[in-house]
């Protein structure tokens, strides 16, 4: 989805794409450099920040859906994980 600001909506959907596709190029060295190390905390910090953006974006509800979908035991492990990283980001932020 792209936003219309000023009629430059073409410009705008540009600047997204840009933006998405340096994320996403950013998460691919992350995932390459942390499977050559192989740390399992920074990987599991990878994934807890990925679970937190799958409940937080506009199709969240299809993502909770699928972790509802999981055995008790997942559920109880994923939703530690995003609990995690929510108690994180609120110590970052006072």
């Amino acid at each position: 989805m792209c936003c219309s600001i000023n009629g430059n909506n073409g410009y705008c959907c540009l600047l997204f794409v840009v933006f998405v596709v340096t994320v996403l190029v950013v998460v691919v060295v992350v995932v390459v450099v942390v499977g050559e190390r192989a740390e399992k905390h920074e990987l599991g910090r990878m994934l807890q920040l990925v679970l937190g953006c799958a409940v937080n974006c506009d199709d969240k509800h299809e993502y909770i859906q699928r972790i509802m979908g999981m055995e008790e035991v997942v559920q109880h492990d994923v939703m530690k994980a995003i609990q995690e990283v929510y108690c994180y980001i609120n110590q970052t932020l006072e």
